[in-house]
């Protein structure tokens, strides 16, 4: 048994009705891909992308307050390096001065050493201070290397914040996302749709001329 097919008619009616279907389908289509990643009321993924800002901002912000907290520190961290390297430098000033009334104590007035009784203390006192001028040439070293690795830890942070940055962090206060990376997506999906919109309206327009076009009897 052979089945009939359908008429010339039955398919005009079927293109018009799936081209009216594809125009009708555009326009949601078209508000959907310009609002792709922009975190609006028609975003297909605006909870996640949403999230996705507000994560940023966040740790923007955590970033922000660290980088500021390191620049604090790499201060407090330079005024103690230069402290330290005065404070070794007059204490190491004191030692040699010690060191020389230890000798001075030592003279003889009148075949009499008068002040030997203190030139041990000076001598102390001179060996004392060096120590402790060495101990501050040490710790201002220390400080100094701690303060340029600070600064290279501050220059990672301030590289990541930018990164942060070119990837749409502050876009969530501004009820969006992403930024320009989005854009050329948004763009092409728009474009895409406009596309299938125009050949839906010249289809759904061809299919109704030929519909009302008068057709052989039979067909």
């Amino acid at each position: 048994m052979i089945r009939r097919l359908p008429t010339q008619r039955a398919l005009l009616r079927a293109r018009v009705v799936l081209a009216a279907l594809g125009l009708l389908l555009s326009l949601p289509a078209l508000l959907m891909a310009a609002s792709l990643g922009t975190g609006g009321p028609l975003d297909p993924i605006g909870s996640q992308t949403r999230g996705v800002a507000r994560g940023l901002d966040q740790l923007d912000v955590a970033l922000s307050r660290l980088e500021s907290s390191l620049t604090a520190a790499g201060a407090t961290l330079e005024d103690g390096r230069r402290a330290s390297t005065d404070a070794s430098n007059m204490t190491a000033a004191l030692a040699t001065a010690m060191s020389e009334l230890s000798l001075a104590a030592n003279a003889q007035v009148l075949g009499v050493q008068p002040f030997a009784a203190l030139a041990p203390r000076f001598s102390e006192l001179a060996t004392r201070s060096q120590a402790v001028a060495s101990s501050l040439t040490s710790t201002a070293s220390s400080l100094g290397t701690t303060r340029i690795e600070l600064s290279a830890l501050q220059a990672d942070v301030g590289n990541l914040r930018d990164t942060l940055r070119r990837l749409g962090a502050g876009s969530a206060q501004r009820n969006g996302t992403g930024g320009p990376s989005m854009l050329p997506t948004r763009l092409m999906l728009v474009l895409l749709v406009a596309w299938f919109a125009a050949s839906s309206g010249l289809a759904l327009l061809g299919a109704a001329r030929d519909l009302n076009d008068p057709l052989p009897r039979g067909s």
